[in-house]
């Protein structure tokens, strides 16, 4: 690093004491100790006062601040396959938002969808700015579940690391998977390349309302620790189905894709004593939220 032109003053007055000895008029004398010390003090005391120590510090502070990147958000698409009025969305995105440093977009179909698996919508899909129950700003597509997704990709000028879609208001287990419109969108997200989550909620007894606590809150810890597979773009299906449990669920489970194959009288326990259940139907049914990696293509 160049010195300062204070400190080049500051060298060039230590530098010049041997010749200021050597021009002296008096050649036939050695210069006495007391003139020895005068001009040794003298440089000493222009040092000090023209180049403090701290005059470059300022320069070492301000690259190393320059230097540092900036934190991207995470970038969330989210949708569901109940309407974009519904609450399980609502719920979901409330969640979200409440994440540090997300960018969370909200896109989902105009009308109740469920059911509807990865439909896709011929033709030019049409948008309408909508909002979710809460007021929080989205956009109405008019057509599937999956027509959403597509509607964003192509539309908005934001290149997404998440979707998640739900939360749904009845469970998508084993077999139901596949005809789901909430699965079906979070699907087409991860055969375009980008991971995504189906969140559901279980259905509750006739006149009873869907809380969305359970799930929400395990998909909202799942993405939070599995954030940097998503930032680094690794593709993954993930469905998470939470029991509507009156004293909550029993704990979360990773279990794999189950089938009904004659458990369609399957009975759900919230407070089974079951443990080490085998699939995602078998957690579901005895009061745990299952987490399960889907195939990406059907």
């Amino acid at each position: 690093m160049s010195a300062t032109p204070k400190r080049l003053l500051a060298l060039l007055a230590i530098a010049a004491l041997p010749f200021a000895a050597c021009g002296s008029d008096d050649t036939s004398s050695e210069p006495s100790v007391t003139d020895a010390v005068a001009q040794t003090t003298e440089p000493v005391a222009v040092d000090t006062t023209e180049a403090p120590a701290t005059t470059e510090a300022p320069a070492t502070t301000d690259a190393s601040t320059t230097t540092e990147a900036p934190v991207e958000p995470l970038r969330i698409l989210v949708t569901n396959d109940d309407g974009i009025g519904a609450p399980g969305i609502d719920a979901l995105v409330t969640a979200l938002s409440g994440l540090d440093d997300v960018e969370i977009t909200v896109v989902g179909p105009a009308e109740n969808q469920s059911g509807t698996s990865m439909n896709l919508t011929d033709g030019e899909l049409v948008s309408t700015p909508a909002t979710t129950a809460s007021g929080r700003e989205a956009t109405a597509i008019a057509g599937f579940p999956a027509d959403s997704v597509r509607w964003a990709l192509e539309n908005l000028d934001t290149e997404f690391d998440l979707v998640v879609s739900g939360s749904n208001t009845g469970q998508n287990i084993g077999d139901f998977s596949a005809i789901s419109g909430t699965v079906g969108a979070a699907r087409y997200a991860a055969q375009q390349g980008i991971p995504a989550v189906a969140v559901s909620q279980g259905f509750v007894a006739e006149g009873e309302t869907v809380v969305f606590d359970d799930s929400v809150g395990a998909a909202i810890e799942w993405i939070t620790q599995r954030r940097a597979d998503y930032e680094s773009g690794v593709v993954t299906l993930t469905s998470i189905n939470s029991p509507t449990c009156p004293a909550g669920v029993r704990g979360v489970v990773e279990v794999p894709l189950g089938v009904f194959d004659g458990r369609d009288a399957i009975v759900f326990d919230c407070a089974s004593a079951l443990t080490g259940p085998v699939d995602d139907v078998d957690a579901f049914a005895n009061g745990f939220t299952a987490i399960t990696d889907l195939p990406i293509q059907l």
